[in-house]
C-alpha cells in the first residue's frame, strides 16, 4: 500500500471518529431521581430515593439517603420499583440471568417487567443497537437504545426472545387453539398489547374459562 493510500485511510479514520463524538450517547442523559423501593436478596427491603441508569449493560443502581449516594448491582438487589411520573406509571425491574445482545453466556441483568399472569411475564432490556428505521447500509447510522422484549415462563424460569415463533412454542400444548385466535382476530403480533392480549387469550384457556 503507497503512501497516498495511507494517508487517506488516514483522514477517513478521522473524519469518522469526529462524526462518532459528535452524537451524544444514548445512555449519558441526565437521569432523575425517583422515590422507589428496593428489595434485597435476603428479603430486606429499602424506601429510598433512587436512579437507575444503564452504564452498564446489567445496569446499575443508585440510592440516596441524605447525602449518602450508594451504588447498587445485580449482585445487591433482587427487584426494585418506582414511579415515573413522566410516564404516569409504576415501573418494575427484576434481577434474572439471561443473555442479552451478542453476549456468549448468561449473567444476571436488570430487565423491566412489563406485564404478567401466573404462566407468563412480558420483559423489557434497553440495549444500545440499531433502530429498525435506520437504512441498514447507511455508514454513519447511529446506535441508539432499543427495546428488547423476551418472553418469562415463570414455571421454569426460561426466557426468550418475544417472537411469535418463540410464544407458539411454549403454547405448544394449546398451540392449535392460540394460532386459531390469532388468525380470527386478524393479529399481526407487532406490538406490546397484542402479546398481552394473546398472553390473556391463552391464560383463559389453560384456567378453563
Amino acid at each position: 500500500m503507497n503512501m497516498k493510500r495511507l494517508f487517506v485511510l488516514f483522514l477517513l479514520c478521522i473524519s469518522f471518529s469526529a462524526l462518532a463524538q459528535s452524537f451524544p450517547h444514548p445512555f449519558k442523559k441526565k437521569t432523575p431521581w425517583h422515590c422507589g423501593t428496593v428489595v434485597f436478596h435476603n428479603g430486606d427491603t429499602l424506601h429510598v430515593n433512587l436512579k437507575f441508569t444503564r452504564k452498564v449493560s446489567e445496569g446499575l443502581l443508585q440510592v440516596r439517603q441524605g447525602k449518602q449516594v450508594k451504588v447498587l448491582t445485580v449482585k445487591d438487589v433482587l427487584s426494585f420499583s418506582y414511579y415515573d411520573k413522566k410516564k404516569s406509571k409504576t415501573r418494575r425491574y427484576l434481577t434474572l440471568s439471561m443473555a442479552p445482545d451478542l453476549a456468549t453466556r448468561e449473567h444476571e441483568v436488570f430487565i423491566e417487567y412489563i406485564y404478567g399472569n401466573n404462566k407468563f411475564s412480558l420483559l423489557n432490556y434497553k440495549a444500545l443497537g440499531f433502530s429498525d428505521q435506520a437504512v441498514q447500509i447507511n455508514p454513519f447510522r447511529t446506535k441508539t437504545v432499543v427495546n428488547k422484549r423476551y418472553l418469562l415462563d415463570n414455571s421454569n424460569g426460561k426466557i426468550v426472545p418475544l417472537t411469535k415463533d418463540n410464544v407458539l412454542q411454549l403454547m405448544d400444548e394449546e398451540r392449535k387453539e392460540v394460532i386459531s385466535y390469532i388468525h380470527a382476530s386478524g393479529m399481526r403480533l407487532k406490538t406490546v398489547e397484542d402479546y398481552i392480549l394473546l398472553l390473556d387469550y391463552h391464560q383463559s384457556l389453560i384456567a378453563g374459562i
